[in-house]
């Protein structure tokens, strides 16, 4: 049988719906993978896939997290106040020392500094205020969706860095499945100087920020295959958020006091249309979405959950 006729003949939909709907919300996510039905079910039927990703302000000062309201359409969007420190975390260093480091599934990953980098990792539910503790690790933790395995360095001290040249700049990326470390196509563009660019994440694939001297960005976009960068995005005399500044037909930009928000204008351009590279001239001021200072600011996609936190927990075994 197919992998997309997986499950048809063998349960009637009205079953399947019932039966995925008892499964905790990230393996949902997972068995989205089986075939084409279920992914169709899940995605018609449960709430957390129908609910639209927004951006998530993390205040690095401050230690206080914001989500913007509604990015789908070019309106005047308010921002709230998500989780602060003293609501949910009250333990933790002070706001100074606690970052975010990520945030998944509805989830904030947040790391306290105060000892050490790489200190002190909690995970925090802002939907229910629950907060969970994350036993250390010996070095870096990554997730892969597919398999629902955490994967992590034992020789963490075999580590190695790469020193940067500008004729010889490169990417390399760490395959979770395959566990192999490979060599991307070098950059598509040389920064104007060396702390002039860094990564970041457009639709769910890997991209590139370069700033020239004379201010204008260009951000590329790996392709599938990894062969070739696409040219998306052109912003002149604006500044990006890091790490994320692109949701869905909204693009964020920072100025010196507030984050922006532009769209498309008359069907120029749109997420799914590769061929055209986006825009946004200086002249284009953009729909306000937050007042934060820009340079305290970091942007990170959010999705509201309910998941509870305790399916995280590792089990209790008995003696």
């Amino acid at each position: 049988m197919a992998m997309d006729d997986a499950g048809r003949s063998e349960l009637p939909t009205d079953v399947l719906v019932e039966i995925l709907l008892r499964l905790p919300p990230i393996c949902r996510r997972r068995v989205r993978l089986v075939c084409r039905l279920w992914r169709d079910v899940i995605d018609e039927c449960t709430t957390e896939m129908q609910s639209r990703a927004t951006a998530l302000l993390w205040d690095t000062r401050e230690a206080v997290a914001y989500v913007v309201g509604d990015l789908s359409k070019p309106s005047t969007t308010s921002y709230k106040e998500l989780w602060r420190r003293d609501r949910a975390v009250p333990y933790m260093r002070p706001p100074s020392s606690l970052q975010l480091i990520g945030t998944c599934n509805g989830l904030l990953c947040l790391c306290d500094n105060k000892t050490a980098p790489g200190g002190a990792v909690t995970l925090v539910n802002p939907a229910t205020d629950e907060v969970l503790p994350v036993p250390p690790l010996p070095c870096a933790l990554s997730y892969f969706p597919p398999t629902g395995r955490y994967t992590s360095w034992e020789n963490w001290h075999e580590a190695y860095s790469f020193g940067y040249h500008p004729t010889s700049s490169w990417v390399v990326s760490f395959d979770l499945e395959s566990e192999e470390v490979t060599r991307v196509k070098g950059l598509p563009a040389q920064p104007g100087r060396p702390d002039h660019y860094h990564l970041t994440e457009v639709n769910g694939r890997l991209g590139i920020v370069v700033r020239s001297l004379s201010g204008t960005i260009k951000v590329w976009v790996m392709d599938k295959g990894r062969q070739k960068w696409s040219y998306r995005y052109n912003l002149t005399r604006y500044r990006v958020p890091r790490p994320h500044f692109v949701y869905g037909e909204c693009i964020l930009t920072l100025q010196e006091c507030s984050i922006c928000g532009h769209y498309r204008h008359k069907g120029m351009w749109s997420s799914s249309n590769n061929t055209v590279t986006v825009r946004v001239r200086h002249q284009a001021h953009g729909t306000l979405m937050a007042a934060i200072i820009a340079g305290w600011c970091r942007t990170f996609s959010y999705v509201k959950t309910i998941e509870p936190l305790s399916i995280y927990k590792l089990p209790i075994v008995n003696a």
